[in-house]
């Protein structure tokens, strides 16, 4: 059977986690990253990735690949990207997983109305 690739571990930890959880550790993964670590994943799956991520985020990142067709990236530092977001994923998912820091480790505030 043999070591998983990096793009299986992946797709296998966000599948593990709810979506709005995925969706924000994977916005918090910077562009350059996160699209160094889709390069070698088929199309279908780089996209269902990329939507979990948000429109905005997906669009910064596809631009960041289109980019990276044009140079040499090696194996290596694919490899090496593609850790830094399985580690981010194991651990932040882990964290995530208990309700007492869930209050606390919001990114962002939800926007609200003005009071009149």
């Amino acid at each position: 059977m043999g070591i998983p690739r990096p793009d299986q571990t992946i797709i296998a930890l966000i599948g593990r986690m709810r979506r709005v959880d995925a969706q924000n550790i994977l916005l918090r993964v910077p562009d350059t990253e996160f699209a160094v670590a889709l390069l070698h994943m088929n199309d279908d799956v780089r996209d269902y990735v990329l939507n979990l991520a948000g429109a905005a985020k997906a669009e910064r990142v596809r631009q960041v690949i289109e980019r990276h067709r044009h140079t040499r990236i090696s194996y290596e530092s694919y490899l090496a990207a593609a850790e830094r977001m399985i580690r981010r994923l194991s651990t932040e998912s882990a964290a995530s997983a208990t309700p007492s820091d869930a209050i606390q480790r919001r990114s962002y505030y939800r926007p609200g109305r003005a009071r009149r």
